[in-house]
């Protein structure tokens, strides 16, 4: 017989911190959940040699954390796991896992579709749950709020001075800013979506005014040198969805923003108008400057503008006899190809990398039918909602700051998901589904209280009015 087999150096070294992070979130899940939110800016992908993929490090603390969060949801008795179990939002987060479950067994890859469920569970949990569990109070989600802007600032530093030395070329910016982000969409992304933290903190501590304003400053002139456009129109959103939550006109935006795209949809497709704007293939290229690559834009001569229009209406295509049930989630790729149109081919369209349709809405269709947008659809409604309820229904200037950063940064993911499919990275993902989690905490807490949940008071109030209920129902029985 020979000798036994002893782990190597490298298996130590990838084991021994897998036990001690799995220890720590068992022993001090709300210290492992803020140490999530700390390295969401810091992670990167890793793709393992079986053909898998995932988000190191902060996926595998997300699977880390969801036996303790479950286990706290279902065994404790404070407000934020009653919130978990029983307030609206996460009935429409439950059933739209539930609906795309169900649709693995209509799917056309079912275990694409079964990883695309997981991944969704954990998000969920970890996020939305641990949100609701972990940050219920004002001085928690100060402390994450800090934790976020801190790691963004530091992968900020990080890129800027990997663009410094590319002369901030506007062709070498995907390269500056791995291997921490995919793309510099998804960095621009979470750095605009993140820009409402030090706002809302110029708003709320005058003692630190100067320093939140400076560090707005830098991430708006990080923003202008991501080069992407989504995250340039994304600000003016933000601003514009805070500004109709003061209004109280957020569903008059809603309205106006989908008969808006209900009219340029029904107007494209209407004779095949659509046709008209195809795009010349010698033409549509890839500019290497900024100013080239604005004026493509508008002349609908852009590379990716126009690679957008080629996924977008293989996506309409896909829906012919799909449009209840989909292709299956997360099956857009090997799915599409059959149903692009050649005539928007571009010099891309062989897609390389494997992207979806850039348009999570659309995507949503395609692989989850029209239930599956309608229950994302209905989620945002909350959402906003929920928001608008913290806002109106309560004079502290502190919820009102946080319903006005919620909702604005709501209102930026929306934006930059017409043109992109971000809910499902771990960048956006992540925030979207912890913004979810605080909105549905924070829209039942009693709006006199000022920093959050006061556990013990409601649990005793509740006792107290369970204690009269079993008087009076003794009385009556007597």
């Amino acid at each position: 017989m020979g000798s036994p087999a002893w782990p190597t150096f490298g298996a130590w070294a990838v084991l021994v911190p897998a036990l001690l992070a799995f220890l720590l979130c068992l022993r001090h899940p709300r210290q492992a959940h803020l140490l999530l939110l700390l390295l969401i800016p810091l992670s990167m992908e890793l793709h393992l040699p079986s053909g898998l993929g995932t988000d190191f490090p902060d996926e595998p603390i997300m699977w880390m954390l969801c036996l303790p969060v479950l286990a706290l949801v279902i065994h404790e008795r404070s407000v934020g796991a009653s919130v978990v179990r029983s307030n609206l939002i996460f009935r429409i987060l439950l059933v739209q896992w539930l609906w795309a479950c169900t649709m693995i067994f209509f799917s056309a890859s079912p275990l694409l579709s079964l990883k695309y469920v997981l991944a969704k569970g954990w998000y969920v949990i970890a996020f939305s749950a641990g949100g609701a569990l972990f940050l219920s109070d004002r001085k928690k989600l100060e402390t994450a709020a800090l934790f976020l802007m801190v790691s963004m600032t530091l992968a900020s530093v990080w890129v800027l001075c990997r663009q410094a030395i590319d002369g901030f070329a506007f062709d070498k910016v995907n390269d500056a800013v791995r291997p921490l982000f995919r793309n510099h969409v998804n960095y621009a992304a979470l750095l605009v979506c993140l820009l409402p933290l030090p706002v809302a903190g110029a708003a709320m501590y005058p003692r630190y005014r100067r320093a939140c304003m400076a560090w707005v400053a830098f991430w708006v002139l990080c923003i202008f040198i991501t080069y992407s456009r989504g995250a340039w129109v994304a600000v003016p959103v933000g601003i514009l969805t805070a500004w109709a939550l003061h209004k109280r006109m957020v569903a008059g935006l809603a309205l106006v923003v989908t008969s808006l795209i209900l009219f340029l949809g029904i107007h494209f497709a209407s004779g095949n108008r659509y046709l008209d704007h195809r795009p010349e293939f010698t033409r549509t290229v890839y500019h290497s400057d900024l100013a080239g690559h604005i004026q493509a834009t508008y002349r609908l001569r852009d590379l990716s503008t126009a690679e957008r229009f080629h996924r977008w209406i293989a996506a309409f295509r896909m829906m012919d006899g799909f449009w209840l049930q989909g292709h299956g989630p997360n099956t857009f790729y090997p799915a599409y190809k059959p149903y692009v149109v050649q005539a928007f081919r571009t010099w891309v369209s062989s897609n390389r990398e494997r992207s979806t349709v850039h348009n999570y809405f659309l995507l949503l269709m395609t692989e989850q039918g029209l239930p599956g947008l309608a229950f994302f659809l209905i989620l945002l409604a909350f959402l906003f909602r929920a928001a608008s309820r913290i806002y109106h229904d309560s004079n502290d200037p502190f919820r009102r700051t946080l319903a006005l950063t919620m909702a604005a940064m709501l209102g930026m993911m929306v934006c930059l998901n017409f043109l992109s499919d971000l809910v499902e990275t771990d960048k956006i993902g992540s925030l979207f589904y912890t913004v979810a989690g605080l909105l549905a905490c924070w829209s039942v807490m009693p709006a006199t209280s000022p920093t959050g949940f006061d556990v013990e008071r409601i649990a005793q109030s509740i006792a107290q009015q369970v204690e009269r209920e079993h008087k009076q129902h003794d009385g009556q029985a007597g």
